[in-house]
């Protein structure tokens, strides 16, 4: 905590600079994953160019997570499959755009982490696997009555709330 001057204490500044180092050794090893691709391998997945999954990344329609200056971006394999069916990439950039404001970190979790209100997978599981489902915007119920779980960090009042209701043909 900090004190009555806004200065954190010595001991806790260095637990921190320790948990964000520890924080951006997980990221580097999650980017290097066999999972995450370049923009060239993406397109070549999708038969698209480089520049259209570019394109695509720049309209918020793809996920994609920075590795660098050099490096540049990296995008989860899976968005592959989504980005295929129709419905599950309407529904996909559906939500992304409703994330836009937060972080790509952050987005990234709220696709890959389970939640009880999908039945214990998470969102890119579900639409992976070919449930429809739709998104329910709600801006104002906290998100511990939405049903998921977020690391502490994202449990702020801006956030978007989204229940996930499971699409069921009349």
């Amino acid at each position: 905590m900090p004190d009555a001057e806004g200065t954190i204490p010595a001991e806790n500044q260095e637990a921190l600079e320790r948990a964000h180092a520890r924080a951006t050794l997980a990221k580097v090893d999650l980017l290097k994953r066999a999972d995450m691709l370049t923009g060239a391998q993406l397109a070549e997945r999708l038969g698209l160019t480089r520049a259209t999954v570019d394109k695509r990344r720049t309209e918020g329609k793809l996920l994609a997570l920075d590795f660098g200056t050099k490096r540049g971006f990296r995008y989860p394999a899976w968005q592959g499959g989504l980005v295929q069916d129709a419905e599950a990439r309407a529904t996909f950039e559906q939500v992304l755009r409703s994330l836009g404001e937060e972080g790509v970190w952050s987005r990234y979790r709220f696709f890959t982490q389970a939640t009880p209100a999908l039945g214990g997978v998470s969102p890119t599981e579900a639409l992976c696997a070919g449930r429809r489902m739709r998104p329910a915007l709600c801006p104002t119920a906290p998100l511990h009555q939405q049903g998921r779980t977020w690391p502490r960090e994202d449990r702020r009042p801006s956030l978007p709330a989204f229940s996930w209701k499971v699409h069921r043909p009349e």
